[in-house]
């Protein structure tokens, strides 16, 4: 895209960025939901609110390769209490989310479900309100494990706050809530 015909969808933005590449932000919208298929970062470092709503499903799905690598930046997940969930990540290596706003989702703010691997995450100035079950939800299975850091979130008017399941995974997960 160009800067005088920027691309106003996440989903169709993702599929024009490159492996292991950078989306930036350069202005206020609603930018839809996305499915993440691959390494990539979305950044917005203060071009105005950076806004992903759905009418149902989740706001970001990731389905990526086992050696992905996903960093959100700077987002406002809006579920209008009628999506289900804010971020899911179901399959990659690793996942950060920092400074970003999840609320209003009928399901979860942040759910992490590693199935058969290790992932690795960092929810680092996150604002999980008002979701109707989990803030964040870690629960692995099908022997998958997680570890990451949980610093500085406020979860606040969930079902739940900060939830780390490991009853189904049968391997060890850490996790370090400060």
């Amino acid at each position: 895209c160009s800067l005088t015909a920027p691309w106003r969808s996440f989903a169709f933005a993702a599929t024009q960025t490159n492996d292991g590449r950078e989306m930036v932000v350069l202005d206020t919208a609603g930018y839809g939901g996305l499915t993440i298929t691959r390494s990539i970062s979305i950044v917005n470092d203060g071009a105005g609110v950076a806004s992903v709503q759905v009418p149902s499903g989740a706001a970001i799905t990731i389905n990526a390769p086992s050696n992905a690598v996903i960093h959100l930046r700077g987002l406002t997940l809006e579920g209008a209490n009628t999506a289900s969930d804010g971020i899911v990540f179901n399959t990659g290596s690793s996942l950060t989310v920092l400074n970003t706003m999840i609320r209003h989702f009928v399901g979860n703010g942040i759910y992490i479900q590693p199935s058969g691997v290790a992932m690795a995450f960092n929810i680092l100035g996150v604002n999980s309100l008002d979701n109707g079950g989990r803030g964040i939800w870690v629960a692995p299975f099908n022997g998958g494990s997680a570890h990451g850091i949980v610093d500085r979130v406020t979860a606040s008017g969930n079902y739940y706050g900060i939830v780390v399941d490991s009853v189904s995974a049968g391997l060890p997960n850490t996790v370090t809530v400060s």
